[in-house]
């Protein structure tokens, strides 16, 4: 954690918390922030998704640390679904910093972070409208949320496709999936079950938005909430001269300027990749609002 403001020492200091099982792995860490409750604003709260390797349990972790002194504690709770892998096991925290919500290949649960207490744990076979479902990045608002994800765009034929899932945070089950893409090639399967940095997707929202960046393909997508459906409202394809991936990573600016990660190995000795601002109507090789590193 850091950087915390240290008033005795004057001056930023680095808090952190160790566990000492190495069999551990952490999958996701969202902040939950300063907490409700906290006096002074003293304890910091953040969560996590992990996994015990050795039995393939996945669990979450809800962490406190308090910035004075960086003494920390962690309650976690396994899920009991262990005996299989988890690749991709994602969890966010909503706007207010009441719940998470955490999305893995088989199961869904939300959080309600105060109490320690799951209210809802489903499979992911009442949440997706087609199985095969992996899910690569989240964004969280308050009453709703988006998931990129890979899934099958055909049970049939088991082909997956890029998607963007829905979801109402009030329920968590019958999520509403959008295809970003009109890709007709193969994508083969062990590259989106397995980690491979290439199909790696970001996705983030702002109001009623919602920015997503495949930059196996270099394209930015932007949607829009209407009712309980996602609307493909953009869709921009660059290829920068030098650069190796567009859109690794997207995020909003403000309401109309969007952020993309721009991956160029040769833009300077310090640094492997820029940030380029866009307005959201008008993202072409020659329309940057400006850059940054």
């Amino acid at each position: 954690m850091h950087p915390f403001r240290n008033t005795s020492a004057g001056g930023p200091i680095r808090c952190n918390m160790r566990y000492n099982t190495p069999d551990r792995y952490v999958h996701s860490v969202a902040v939950v922030g300063i907490a409700k409750n906290s006096t002074d604003a003293e304890q910091f709260i953040f969560v996590f998704a992990a996994e015990k390797m050795l039995t393939m349990t996945p669990y979450f972790c809800i962490g406190y640390i308090t910035k004075s002194t960086c003494n920390s504690t962690v309650q976690c709770t396994d899920m009991g679904t262990g005996g299989f892998h988890q690749e991709y096991f994602l969890i966010a925290v909503d706007n207010n910093g009441t719940f998470a919500y955490g999305f893995a290949s088989s199961f869904v649960f939300k959080l309600d972070i105060y109490a320690n207490n799951i209210t809802i744990n489903v499979t992911t076979n009442s949440v997706w409208p087609l199985s095969g479902f992996i899910p690569h990045a989240i964004d969280v608002a308050n009453t709703w949320a988006v998931v990129a994800c890979y899934g099958y765009l055909n049970d049939t034929k088991k082909n997956y496709a890029a998607l963007g899932c829905l979801i109402n945070l009030s329920t968590i089950i019958n999520a509403s999936c959008t295809n970003f893409t009109s890709e007709t090639t193969y994508l083969v399967p062990s590259n989106v079950v397995s980690y491979n940095e290439l199909y790696e997707l970001s996705v983030s929202i702002r109001g009623e938005k919602v920015l997503v960046g495949l930059h196996r393909l270099s394209t930015v997508v932007v949607l829009e909430k209407l009712g309980s459906s996602l609307n493909v409202t953009h869709k921009y394809t660059l290829s920068y001269p030098d650069a190796s991936s567009f859109g690794r990573v997207v995020d909003w600016a403000d309401d109309t300027t969007i952020a993309v990660l721009v991956v160029d190995p040769d833009a300077t000795s310090w640094s492997k990749s820029q940030v380029f601002f866009y307005d959201e109507h008008s993202v072409m090789l020659s329309s940057p609002l400006f850059t940054g590193w």
